[in-house]
C-alpha cells in the first residue's frame, strides 16, 4: 500500500546504517531529526541521492512518503539534497535525536524566537556545523557541575532563564544582549570537552573562557556592523573578572546578573549531588 501524501522538509542526518531484507537486497535506514521531531528514512538502491547528504551530521532537503507493507509503516526516501538553512531555521536543525536534554534544546529555540533578529541571527551563526552539535551533546564538566549528557546546554539554557527572572531594572535591550551572554557564556567548553565531560587536546592548552571569545569572533564582527552596543556589552560581559587588580565596585551591572545566574545554576545542580551516570556513555556511542 503507497500513500499519495509526500513529506517535505529540513532535517538532519544522525545516522545512516546499511541493511538487507530477507532476500538479501541491500537497503539503508537514515535517522533525520530536528530538534522537534526524529524519524527514520528508507533509501532503496533505485533512489539516487547526492552522496554527500548521507554525510553524518549533514543538513538535508528531503523528501519523503508515508508507506505501510505487511502492516508496518515507514517513511520511503525520495529525494534529498544538502542544505544551508539561516537565522532560527538553522537552530532547528539542531537533533533531538543526538540530545539527552530535548525540553532544554526546545526551550532555547522558544528564548531565540524573542531576541531581537539580529542577535537570533548571531547565535545562529555560532551554532553552525560542529559547534553546535557539540553544544547541546557535551556535558558542562566532567564532575563539578551539569556532568552528564547534554550537560552544557541543560546549564546554558538554565544560566540564561535564570538572569532573564532576574532582570528588573534593565531595560529591553540590556534584557535581550544579557540572555545571549548568559546562554553563550560556556560555549567555549563544546570545543574543550568531549562528550565524556573530559578534556580535549585543544582544553589541555587553552580555557574554554578564550575560546568562547574565539567561536564567536566571526559573528561578532558580524553583529558589530548591525549592532556595535551589543558586541561590545557580549565581549565585556564575557571577559569581566573580578581579580586582585581589578575594583569590583566597576563591574558592569550585566556582567554582575549573568555570572550570578551562572554561579547559581552551577552551585545548585552541585549541591543536587550529581554522579557522573552511565547516561553520558549511551548518548556519546550514537
Amino acid at each position: 500500500m503507497v500513500s499519495t501524501t509526500t513529506m517535505e522538509g529540513n532535517w538532519r542526518v544522525c545516522r545512516v546504517d546499511s541493511r538487507t531484507t530477507r532476500y538479501g537486497d541491500p537497503y539503508r535506514v537514515i535517522t533525520l531529526s530536528t530538534a522537534y521531531e526524529q524519524l527514520d528514512a528508507y533509501l532503496w538502491p533505485a533512489v539516487d541521492v547526492d552522496p554527500d547528504s548521507l554525510a553524518k551530521a549533514s543538513v538535508v532537503k528531503a523528501a519523503l512518503e508515508p508507506r505501510e507493507l505487511g502492516g508496518r509503516r515507514f517513511h520511503a526516501l525520495l529525494d534529498m539534497e544538502r542544505v544551508n538553512p539561516q537565522g532560527v531555521s538553522g537552530i532547528a536543525m539542531l537533533p533531538r535525536a543526538a540530545c539527552a536534554d530535548c525540553a532544554s534544546l526546545e526551550a532555547m529555540l522558544e528564548i531565540l524566537l524573542d531576541l531581537p533578529p539580529c542577535l537570533t541571527d548571531f547565535v545562529a551563526q555560532v551554532m553552525t556545523g560542529d559547534l553546535g552539535m557539540q553544544f547541546v551533546t557535551v556535558p558542562a564538566s566532567y564532575s563539578f557541575h551539569h556532568a552528564c549528557a547534554s550537560g552544557l546546554l541543560t546549564h546554558s539554557v538554565d544560566c540564561a532563564q535564570r538572569f532573564r527572572l532576574a532582570s528588573d531594572g534593565f531595560n529591553d535591550d540590556e534584557v535581550a544582549v544579557g540572555t545571549v551572554a548568559a546562554l553563550l557564556h560556556d560555549v567555549g567548553k563544546a570545543r574543550t570537552l568531549d562528550s565524556r565531560g573530559r578534556n580535549t587536546a585543544l582544553g589541555r592548552m587553552v580555557s574554554h573562557e578564550a575560546l568562547t571569545l574565539e567561536v564567536c569572533a566571526h559573528a561578532l564582527s558580524e553583529l558589530e556592523g548591525q549592532w556595535a552596543w551589543a558586541a561590545y556589552s557580549l565581549r565585556n560581559v564575557w571577559m569581566w573578572r573580578v581579580g586582585p587588580n581589578v575594583d569590583w565596585r566597576k563591574q558592569p551591572s550585566l556582567a554582575i546578573a549573568v555570572q550570578a545566574a551562572d554561579r547559581l545554576s552551577s552551585e545548585l545542580n552541585k549541591r543536587e549531588g550529581q554522579a557522573f551516570t552511565q547516561e553520558v556513555n549511551t548518548h556519546a556511542a550514537r
